[in-house]
């Protein structure tokens, strides 16, 4: 942790917080309410990279426009486009306006309800899947509200050629298909 300087980075508990506990001086545990990465952010560019595979996932092996999750280091290359920092403020995954959203979310609202507990944790409040979520509050039923649209998702350049190739070949099975008889894959 050191050698690499994560400990450096990390808000750990100040003015003798958590001393006479076995987690003394170690930052919080599971509260991803606290942590910004945690909450929401890795998953949006989760979301971002599986968007950018399926527009590029016709280019052929190898091409470097192509987002491909086949080996570690080829995922690796595809995350590192996506949070390539050169890219500018305003483009990338996550944007520097969604960190700065999460940011005051997580030490805004989140860490108010917390304090108003009393530092005890705070049910729905950076809710997480897998092995850690939590089980549901009778959520069950009820309309569906749909919360984005796909076409205002950012898009990384080396995407835009493949998602406008898919879109090309689409539009040319749907005027194939309504001119003959015949169904065309795709």
């Amino acid at each position: 942790m050191r050698s690499k300087d994560y400990l450096r980075r990390w808000i750990l508990p100040e003015q003798n917080l958590n001393v006479g506990t076995a987690f003394a001086g170690r930052p919080v545990g599971n509260s991803p309410e606290l942590m910004c990465w945690d909450c929401s952010l890795i998953k949006d560019v989760d979301n971002s990279f599986q968007r950018h595979k399926a527009w590029t996932v016709h280019l052929p092996r190898g091409s470097p426009a192509k987002f491909c999750s086949s080996t570690p280091q080829r995922l690796e290359q595809s995350y590192l486009r996506l949070l390539d920092p050169s890219l500018g403020l305003h483009a990338g995954v996550p944007t520097s306006s969604r960190i700065i959203q999460d940011v005051n979310k997580c030490f805004g609202s989140h860490l108010l309800a917390v304090i108003a507990a009393y530092g005890a944790v705070v049910h729905g409040l950076g809710n997480r899947n897998g092995k850690r979520q939590e089980p549901g509050f009778g959520t069950r039923g009820g309309k569906r509200v749909k919360l984005f649209d796909v076409l205002g998702h950012w898009l990384h350049p080396d995407a835009d050629a493949g998602l406008l190739d898919q879109l090309n070949m689409a539009t040319r099975a749907i005027e194939v298909s309504k001119s003959s008889d015949e169904v065309v894959v795709v």
